[in-house]
């Protein structure tokens, strides 16, 4: 059992700040070089931070789209579709309305940025914390929040391998002293002679990270909170509903520069998995903190651009000069006055008394290394030229195929990663939407739509087993698709269904519903089962079913594949009162 008197816990959250820093120590540097000498007043391009080349912007401009450009679709299966189906459908139509409602594109959005640097990390909570974010969609009342915490706000377990194996996991805020007096005095379970005690402001590296060394911010009387979760620890008191699970620690410290827990360990209300999403691309063996590409990168993008500089400065230094015969004054008058292709008539011309002379430039050496190590930089991250969308005219079709391909993989395994977190953070809202009978969510259309014509509400406060729903995330439901993909796609998919579902009748053998789904998943439409009844295709008259599609005889010989060859050609290129259950 962790110990949690005050000293270890002031121990621990100091371990892990410390170890989580070795792995932010580039950070600041980071950002200041993805967002430009433009954004803040950081000095010309000579400064180490103002790169010719901005190579965090360029990826994560053209990687953010493909991960957070939409709010996610999400998917619930039961694991008895006969006996949950109904509420697995209702409670799919709640999150769904949910993460429109709550603006959850926005804050994911953040957290992939996040991600793509170094780590993200979402935090789910029961109701609006207002220590959060002041800023909120009111309108969405008492429902769950998703927030986004700063990976310089967040702390680990240190001696742990892995995020899932930590021991305790939390993160800092900062919130006005007079506030915190006041809350202690409407809640009995704070210490408020502690609180009396801490005086505002504060010596942690957390704190002033959050203002930046550059920002002037008037002192507003505040101490840093810190609230830890750790999930094997249960009070004397814990209840024994199966709805608690693990228990927060909270800690306030003042100018001083000491932690004092302010509070009596609260029960976590909320699913066994906790309050915390991570959001990583990599994983290191053996350290529980997610490498981000741009980290990775990081070497080679400093090494790039210091070339670039280089090559700047040579630039700059560049001269063309003429020189002439000290004797003739008169021919250098000439020379120097006259325009640009103008022609000067010279006295007994000597082509040796005019000598042109370059002194400085860029060096064909430096333009080969850094071309080089841009090449490097490509290969490592798998943002080619053509990503980028600049192809050249000796470029092969193989070429960009294989250069396609590679960064499509790249992308796609950042895609999978990110909806896989989302998939967690949305079946951790979805475990408050179930368990919390304070919620009651109108459904909108697609309410009435599952309810057959009624108004149709989710009511929180279930008492069946929310463990037996699988919540699922399709990754391509977040990513941006080109207007003229998804009106082919909408076509292709019409074309489809009407073929195939006038197959179903005519081969009853055929597994048609396995089938759908593995045609759905491979040309992402996870859809396509639920739009064509088979059991209803499969009743229709004996007529039909002597009929191959088109109305045309079916042929004993016609094999099965040509079938589904010519349906499928073409498919999938590019990638208030009412109801309550």
């Amino acid at each position: 059992m962790l110990r949690v008197d005050t000293e270890n816990l002031r121990q621990e959250i100091e371990t892990a700040r410390k170890w989580r820093d070795q792995h932010l120590h580039t950070w600041k540097e980071q950002i200041s070089r993805f967002s430009g000498g433009a954004y803040l007043d950081g000095g010309g391009m000579a400064d180490s931070n103002n790169d010719p080349e901005n190579f965090a912007y360029s990826m994560v401009g053209l990687v953010l789209p493909k991960l957070a450009y939409d709010c996610p679709r999400v998917e619930v299966e039961p694991d008895d579709p006969i006996a949950d189906g109904y509420t697995g459908e209702v409670l799919e139509a709640a999150l769904n309305r949910w993460t429109v409602r709550s603006s959850l594109r926005k804050t994911l959005q953040r957290i992939a940025t996040d991600m793509m640097f170094s780590w993200g990390i979402a935090m789910v909570t029961r109701e609006p914390e207002s220590s959060m974010r002041r800023i909120d969609p009111h309108h969405m009342g008492t429902t769950p929040r998703v927030y986004r915490i700063s990976p310089e706000h967040f702390i680990m377990d240190p001696a742990a391998d892995s995020f899932e194996e930590s021991r305790f996991l939390g993160h800092s805020y900062t919130m006005d002293l007079e506030d915190l007096k006041d809350l202690a005095k409407e809640d009995d379970n704070y210490y408020k002679d502690v609180i009396e005690e801490i005086a505002s402001g504060s010596s942690s590296e957390d704190y002033r990270f959050k203002f930046g060394e550059r920002r002037e911010i008037t002192d507003r009387d505040e101490v840093l909170i810190t609230e830890l979760w750790i999930p094997e620890l249960k009070t004397d008191d814990y209840p024994k509903d199966g709805k608690h699970n693990g228990t927060i620690y909270t800690l306030a410290e003042g100018a001083e520069g000491v932690m004092e827990v302010i509070a009596d360990p609260k029960p976590y209300f909320g699913p066994p998995s906790g309050p915390y999403i991570m959001h990583g691309a990599y994983t290191v063996p053996g350290d529980q903190h997610p490498l981000g590409p741009l980290t990775a990168a990081d070497g080679l993008i400093r090494e790039l651009n210091h070339h670039l500089k280089s090559m700047g400065n040579s630039a700059a230094a560049y001269r063309r000069l003429v020189g002439v015969d000290a004797r003739a004054a008169k021919l250098a008058q000439d020379i120097a006055n006259k325009p640009d292709l103008f022609v000067v008539p010279i006295e007994n011309l000597d082509k040796d008394r005019v000598v042109q002379m370059e002194f400085g430039g860029v060096t064909q050496q430096q333009i080969t290394y850094a071309s080089m190590t841009q090449d490097r930089l490509d290969r490592l991250t798998g943002l080619s030229e053509v990503m980028r969308g600049n192809i050249h005219g000796d470029t092969t079709a193989t070429e960009v195929t294989t250069a396609a391909t590679s960064a499509g993989i790249r992308v796609a395994w950042l895609q999978q990663q990110f909806a896989e977190s989302v998939s967690q953070t949305l079946w951790t809202v979805g475990w408050y939407l179930w368990h919390d009978n304070q919620i009651a969510m109108p459904l909108g259309k697609e309410g009435v739509r599952i309810a057959g014509g009624t108004a149709l509400k989710w009511k929180g406060g279930r008492k069946d087993d929310y463990a037996a729903m699988s919540i699922k995330v399709q990754a391509h439901s977040m990513q941006r698709v080109d207007e003229a993909l998804q009106q082919k796609r909408s076509v292709e998919l019409l074309q489809l269904v009407m073929q195939i579902g006038q197959m179903i009748p005519v081969m009853p053998f055929v597994d048609w519903n396995k089938l759908l789904d593995n045609i759905g998943d491979t040309l992402n439409m996870p859809d396509l089962g639920k739009i064509i009844n088979t059991g209803g295709a499969q009743q229709m008259q004996q007529p039909m079913q002597q009929q191959g599609p088109g109305g045309e005889a079916v042929s004993p010989t016609t094999s099965v594949g040509d079938m589904l060859s010519s349906a499928t050609r073409g498919v999938g290129a590019g990638s208030g009162s009412g109801r309550a259950i």
